[in-house]
């Protein structure tokens, strides 16, 4: 098989990326970060699709790591040839492998084709994925990786479809494999394991409850001690109890007799304080409410009485002087519209003057002629007549064909013609001619100059034009002359309106009036807002005074001497409110303490209280019962605790005994697993031994070629692990150094790829492989590569310039 091309529509990092492949070596030398992994992958995606993993990481789940993370389709396409026809792979990736898609192409016909479904490269090698990622590809992670694989053993083998054979006792061990390990795994877990780990830990609580039966009596025997010693100790505290009884009786009466006495000279002692301020409200006790409310009213009444009043400020003063003269709105507003008119006037005046200097410039313009040259242009127009003399023809003609119409009209024209030149023509004549001619030239018979008759026409044209314009211009004058007339007196009036005010800054008389007017209207405003805030300002004092006085009124009630006399009487208040209340609480808890005691108020004198009672005895014993009885309360605890733990002995015995029987089933089962599963791996030993010697004389072969020895020193086994033999000692690769052993590996996947691949030749990819090699292997290494580069196409990708082939 040979790669031919591949587009990449967009899979991990790669988009819109395009690739030829060259036979025999292509070498891609790249950065890091490029994409060669990622082409490497869709390489793989593209003959053997991704899986459809739940991992959630990232390195063991293909296609969630090379979906792109933008919009975009992923997937894209490969072309290869394989026993001399090209096809072209397509195939899209999604997020669930349902919904991917594939075709395959026959590139001479461009249709799709049948010759391999989705699992294109299971039906060109033979083997499936992993079996080809464990042999064509080749990368530093996976060069000395192990390479048994089933579907390799079973095409080696030539055993592939064949039931009964590798691939099936493959997944027979695999299944005892599973089996086994429930009962037994590695450091002891497993069924087997953990029931022996029960039976220890069972037959260890067995014997320790055995031991805790002879507690048990021991504990008996001395809680039943403990409990004589206890009742003995409770005898004793109730006749010293008794005894402290009768003395703390007397004691508590001669106490609470003294303590009656106190409470009583405190409630003496409050009632004198309310008598005190009884005179203070001698007439009355007010509320709250009452010096809240009438000290509100003298704040008020103080803040409107002494408050000053808001102005306006100067504006309505300035505003006074300016309309000191008197105005009113009807001036104003005629004011305003003789200003309107004024300036509509003028305005209408400059555009007629505008106008006639206009028609007058007009009429200047127009080129005329005088009435002389008039004249003189007519005599010449007459003069330059010339009579038609066919008159003379024309009546013999008529005379003879008089009979017929065409004579007639005829001789009329010439009977005219006749009249015509023998007429003498005055200068008048010939001028109402000419304007005749002017009007309707066609009328004459004769021939007459064209160019005079049209000047003679233009100068009358003009002339006239020109008259009309100066007459024109004359009336727009006078039209003018009339407005401005105008304007100069509503601008006298306008003047003498304004004259009465004291304006500064107006710049024309329009702006003075409009000024007037503006100022006139905050004037008006402010007026009304004045005399509305003096009648405001009249109520509001005469409701001050009234409130005034009340607060007044109110507080002369109370003797008070304090310069703030309203919190003088508050005080005074919450004082008298909370004493009443104390002397009403203390009189009634007095009564009440007399009675709860029995006391006789009759004879009451203080008297120094009882000494306390020698209880020294007392709590002598009450620290020893405590001890018993806490002694006690142990051991009845652990008496119990003994009892429940001994209870379960049984049950123990019974749950040793069931697994004791159910381990050795177990270990019955799995001496049949170990035997069935020997007796298999024996058998496929024998199998796959048949490939081994021609695997091993391939390694020897790619040894040779790398430089390595050569001969009996190397072994191989079915699982394609080298080792060497040193001295009669088998060495695994571990033994050797990293470059030594890989070049073990990438000898014996050579080999393996040789042995493999006998009818389907393989294109191999190397993603840099050789990254750790030194020097020395790294030349051998690249040198058995190009030797492969001559029989098989490789795809070769590096990122470092020493290691480019």
């Amino acid at each position: 098989m040979k790669l031919i091309e591949c587009y990449i529509e967009n899979f991990g990092k790669l988009s819109d990326f395009k690739y030829e492949f060259s036979d025999g070596l292509n070498t891609i030398k790249q950065d890091n970060g490029y994409g060669k992994t990622t082409l490497t992958v869709f390489i793989k995606a593209m003959l053997f699709g991704l899986d459809d993993t739940r991992r959630s990481s990232l390195d063991c789940n293909d296609r969630k790591h090379y979906l792109p993370w933008g919009n975009g389709r992923c997937g894209g396409s490969l072309t290869f040839e394989t026993c001399g026809k090209k096809y072209r792979i397509e195939r899209s990736f999604a997020a669930k492998a349902s919904e991917d898609s594939f075709a395959l192409y026959d590139l001479k016909t461009g249709r799709p084709s049948e010759d391999f479904s989705a699992r294109v490269g299971e039906e060109l090698f033979g083997i499936d994925q992993d079996g080809f990622l464990r042999t064509v590809f080749l990368s530093e992670a996976n060069l000395s990786g192990k390479n048994e694989n089933k579907s390799i053993s079973a095409k080696l083998s030539d055993l592939v479809g064949c039931d009964g054979d590798i691939g099936v006792m493959d997944e027979a061990i695999e299944l005892l494999e599973k089996h086994r390990k429930i009962y037994r795994k590695r450091g002891g877990a497993g069924e087997i394991g953990d029931i022996k780990k029960r039976i220890s830990e069972l037959e260890g609580k067995i014997r320790d409850l055995e031991r805790l039966e002879e507690d048990l009596l021991f504990t008996e025997k001395e809680l039943a001690t403990a409990k004589a010693a206890l009742h003995e100790l409770y005898g004793r505290q109730r006749e010293y109890e008794e005894k402290i009884r009768r003395l703390n009786a007397e004691r508590l009466k001669k106490n609470y007799e003294n303590q009656y006495l106190e409470m009583q000279a405190a409630v003496t002692e409050e009632e004198q304080k309310l008598t005190r301020l009884s005179d203070f409200f001698k007439y009355g006790v007010p509320t709250q409410s009452e010096i809240e409310n009438a000290r509100e009213m003298a704040s008020i009444a103080r803040i409107t009485l002494t408050e000053k009043r808001e102005t306006e400020g100067d504006e309505l003063s300035e505003l006074s002087n300016f309309f000191a003269t008197g105005v009113s709105e009807e001036k104003i507003k005629r004011a305003t519209e003789l200003a309107v008119d004024e300036a509509l006037q003028r305005a209408d005046a400059e555009r007629a003057k505008k106008e006639a200097i206009e028609r007058e410039e007009r009429a200047r313009e127009l080129p005329s002629c005088s009435p002389s040259d008039l004249d003189d242009l007519t005599k010449e127009l007459i003069s330059s007549k010339k009579v038609n003399k066919s008159w003379r023809i024309l009546i013999p003609l008529g005379i003879l064909t008089a009979v017929l119409l065409v004579g007639i009209f005829l001789l009329i024209i010439g009977i005219r013609g006749y009249r015509a030149e023998k007429s003498a023509l005055s200068l008048e004549v010939a001028k109402e001619r000419a304007a005749a001619l002017l009007k309707d030239p066609a009328i004459f018979l004769i021939k007459t100059s064209d160019a005079l008759i049209e000047r003679l026409y233009s100068e009358h044209t003009r002339a006239a034009k020109a008259c009309e314009l100066k007459e024109e211009a004359k009336l727009l004058t006078k039209r003018a002359e009339a407005l401005t007339e105008k304007a100069d007196a509503a601008l006298r009036d306008i003047y003498e309106f304004i004259s009465k005010f004291p304006l500064t800054d107006a710049r024309t008389p329009a702006d003075a009036v409009a000024t007037i007017a503006r100022k006139y209207a905050v004037y008006k405003a402010l007026t009304e807002s004045r005399a509305a805030s003096d009648k405001r300002r009249e109520e509001e004092i005469a409701e001050a005074r009234a409130k005034a006085a009340h607060a007044a009124e109110f507080i002369s009630r109370f003797p008070t001497v304090s310069e703030r006399p309203f919190d003088e009487v508050a005080v005074k208040l919450l004082e008298y409110t909370s004493i009443s209340r104390s002397v009403a609480r203390m009189r009634e808890s007095l009564l009440e303490f007399a009675k709860e005691h029995k006391i006789d108020t009759g004879a009451l004198k203080k008297e120094n209280p009882l000494p306390l009672t020698e209880e020294g005895g007392t709590e002598e014993l009450s620290t020893k019962i405590l001890e018993y009885e806490r002694e006690r309360t142990l051991l009845e605890r652990r008496l119990k605790s003994l009892s429940d733990e001994i209870e379960t002995k049984d049950e123990l015995i019974s749950e040793r005994d069931e697994l004791r029987a159910r381990s050795s089933e177990y270990e019955s089962k799995l001496g049949v697993i170990l035997k069935t599963m020997s007796f298999l791996e024996a058998a496929k030993d024998n199998l796959t031994s048949r490939y081994l010697s021609g695997t091993k004389a391939a390694f020897d072969k790619y040894v040779g070629l790398i430089g390595l020895e050569t001969g009996e020193d190397f072994t191989m086994d079915t699982s394609f692990l080298v080792m060497k033999n040193e001295n009669g000692t088998l060495r695994q690769p571990e033994a050797y150094s990293r470059g030594t052993r890989e070049l073990y590996a990438l000898s014996a996947r050579l080999a393996l790829i040789d042995s493999l691949y006998e009818k389907e030749n393989p294109f191999l990819i190397l993603d840099d492989p050789f990254a750790y090699f030194d020097d020395e292997k790294l030349a051998r290494a690249l040198s058995v590569i190009k030797a492969v580069a001559k029989e098989k196409q490789i795809i070769y990708l590096t990122c470092s310039e020493s290691r480019k082939i």
